[in-house]
C-alpha cells in the first residue's frame, strides 16, 4: 500500500501519487499513460486525471501496480478497475492486469 509520507516531490499536486517503492517497472504508464510518466528511475503522476476514462484508467493501474507503489488521498471504489481485468487487447488476447513484483512488473 503507498504511503503519502513516501509521495514523490515530482508527482503532479492532488489525489494520485506514487510513492518510493516504485521498481520502475512501466506497467502504470502503459494502462493510463495520460497520467503517469518515467523519471530516471521511478514513475510518477504527470498530471492528475482530468476525465472519468483518465481516473479509471489511473485507477486501473493502481491495482496492477505489482509493489502497490500508487496511491491517492482519498477513498475511491477499486471495483469498476478490477472489474476491467481482463482488458481485451485483440480477439482472443487479453491483458490480465495484474502484475508480480517477482517478474519485475512483466505482463504475460
Amino acid at each position: 500500500m503507498a504511503s503519502l509520507e513516501e509521495r514523490y516531490p515530482d508527482n503532479a499536486p492532488g489525489d494520485f501519487y506514487v510513492d518510493r517503492t516504485c521498481i520502475d517497472c512501466d506497467a502504470c504508464r502503459r494502462i493510463a499513460p495520460a497520467v503517469f510518466a518515467e523519471a530516471a528511475d521511478h514513475s510518477y503522476v504527470e498530471r492528475q486525471p482530468d476525465s472519468e476514462s483518465e481516473q479509471r484508467r489511473a485507477l486501473m493501474a493502481l491495482v496492477a501496480c505489482p509493489t502497490g507503489s500508487i496511491g491517492t488521498q482519498s477513498r475511491h471504489d477499486v471495483h469498476p478497475a478490477l472489474a476491467a481485468f481482463p482488458e481485451p487487447v485483440v480477439e482472443n488476447v487479453s491483458f490480465c492486469g495484474f502484475t508480480s513484483q517477482d517478474s519485475f512488473g512483466a505482463w504475460s
